[in-house]
């Protein structure tokens, strides 16, 4: 459904899609979506209402199934304080305290993630980098964890301290012996080198990558491929590009 409270907003103060994302700081990408009544991350909803001084719902922004209910904060904050408080190794906490990131994140909630989400890196990691019963466990939820961070920073453009939450992401992934960990790990770091127009590094990720893919998921060979192509694009190697981008064809005919 359309959004013209936004809409109505904008060109009450006469200006184009493109003057709102230039006078609020975002991307012409971002407001047509959010004209379009498509969810937006909580920054983006923020600096959109400062720019046109209306609050969130004046602006049609915060619809209900937007809201984090006050349940999931207090389930998630019961966990985090659990982890605080005792210190210990619990499975059952860290999974269910990195699934609820995700899907804050993945919800348009990145400052709640940014708040908390160390404190779930720093606890798995303790076990995971020493030899334990709950080693590999520990290590598939750190990389899960770091694979999370690596996102939040690359969409913030913190590239560089992205690329080291990859590498750790990476790492784990191969304690735990992960090959889907390792896979989304190297498919975040050839993304970054995308975006950073550094294609030696975006294809030597995505290449190694594709030396991983026969114990990984369709999903991540296809995304594999897919970014593979990209980067064949951007360094003028069209042939390579095209030959890469019919692979995905295969694995979902």
């Amino acid at each position: 459904m359309k959004n013209h409270l936004l809409r109505e907003a904008r060109l009450k103060k006469g200006w184009s899609q493109q003057q709102l994302a230039d006078f609020a700081g975002i991307s012409v990408s971002t407001v047509e979506r959010a004209e379009r009544g498509e969810p937006l991350r909580i920054d983006s909803i923020q600096r959109l209402c400062e720019c046109l001084d209306r609050t969130p719902e004046e602006l049609g922004l915060l619809k209900n199934e937007d809201r984090i209910e006050g349940k999931e904060r207090e389930a998630l904050a019961d966990l985090t304080n659990h982890l605080n408080t005792t210190g210990l190794w619990d499975d059952d906490v860290l999974s269910r305290g990195i699934a609820a990131c995700q899907d804050l994140f993945f919800g348009g909630h990145p400052f709640e993630v940014e708040a908390i989400l160390p404190l779930y890196c720093h606890h798995t990691t303790l076990l995971a980098r020493q030899p334990s019963p709950f080693q590999k466990k520990a290590a598939r939820l750190a990389s899960q964890a770091y694979l999370l961070a690596c996102e939040l920073l690359a969409d913030r453009e913190n590239f560089g301290a992205a690329e080291q939450a990859g590498k750790q992401a990476f790492i784990y992934g191969e304690i735990a012996d992960d090959t889907n960990l390792q896979v989304a790990s190297l498919i975040g770091l050839g993304n970054i080198g995308f975006h950073r127009r550094l294609s030696q590094m975006a294809l030597r990720a995505y290449q190694k990558a594709i030396s991983l893919l026969d114990k990984a998921t369709p999903l991540l060979r296809g995304r594999t491929y897919a970014g593979i192509a990209e980067v064949y694009a951007m360094r003028g190697q069209f042939q390579e590009s095209m030959r890469a981008m019919g692979l995905p064809m295969s694995i979902f005919p």
